[in-house]
Formats: structure tokens, C-alpha cells, sequence
């Protein structure tokens, strides 16, 4: 079986928020500021069965490789219920996750909603499409 080109959309997009948040090099001399703390991912996978499990998979592999570059913390959740992705997005969100990861076309209407609840708070979706969302 082919592996999904996920792995790499992954690791870039990881990276690239990793390096958002890290800090400007400071002048000779000057206090050397805390080490940041590592970047927090979530994953939300859906109950939706084997049809999705190379595509998680894939997104895990990045997240592996992400890791290689730099500290991140990442947890994996589970939503059993289609109304369950709403709250546990919005429980995520407040615990200041920095990037919520979701695989398939079951998290475009929680991530709609909760691009406008939480624009601190980025959002990837892999392998469905979400026009317009700001973050």
C-alpha cells in the first residue's frame, strides 16, 4: 500500500506553527528568555471505522517527524458521537491547544464553528475541505 502524502503536509504545517511561536534572537548580552514550552497538538479522530485509519496513520507519522525538530506535546482523542466533536473541539480550545488536527470529513461543521469561537486557536483538517476558515 501506498504511503499518503499526509506525512509531510503534517510535518510542514507543525513546523512552520512551531516557528511562529518561537522567539527572536536576542542581542549579545541580553537575558536569555525561559525555553519556550513545546507546542501542544491535538488529533480528533472520529469512530468512523478502518476507511480512515491510513489517513490517521499518516497524520501520526508527521506528527512523529514534527517531534524530531522540536518539543511538542500531543495528545489523540476520540469523539464516539458526532455531537461529542463539538464540545470535546471546544474543550481543547480552552486548554490553549495550539493546533487541533482532524482527519476526515466529519470535523468540517465543528471546525466551522469553532474557527469563529476560538481564533487563537489554529486548525488543520486533512483530507476535507473548509473554505474561508481564518485560522
Amino acid at each position: 500500500m501506498a504511503r499518503p502524502r499526509l506525512v509531510p503536509v503534517v510535518l510542514a504545517l507543525v513546523i512552520v506553527i512551531g516557528a511562529s511561536s518561537a522567539s527572536v534572537a536576542q542581542p549579545r548580552g541580553a537575558a536569555r528568555p525561559a525555553p519556550a514550552r513545546p507546542l501542544q497538538v491535538a488529533i480528533l479522530n472520529a469512530s468512523s471505522g478502518p476507511a480512515d485509519r491510513p489517513l490517521v496513520y499518516a497524520a501520526l507519522a508527521g506528527l512523529d517527524q514534527a517531534r524530531k525538530r522540536g518539543p511538542i506535546t500531543a495528545s489523540v482523542w476520540l469523539a464516539s458521537e458526532p455531537a461529542d466533536h463539538v464540545t470535546l473541539i471546544d474543550q481543547l480550545a480552552a486548554e490553549a491547544i495550539d493546533l487541533v488536527i482532524a482527519v476526515g470529513a466529519f470535523a468540517v461543521e465543528p471546525f466551522r464553528a469553532a474557527t469563529a469561537r476560538h481564533p487563537r486557536t489554529r486548525f488543520l483538517l486533512l483530507d476535507a475541505a473548509l473554505p474561508d476558515a481564518p485560522n
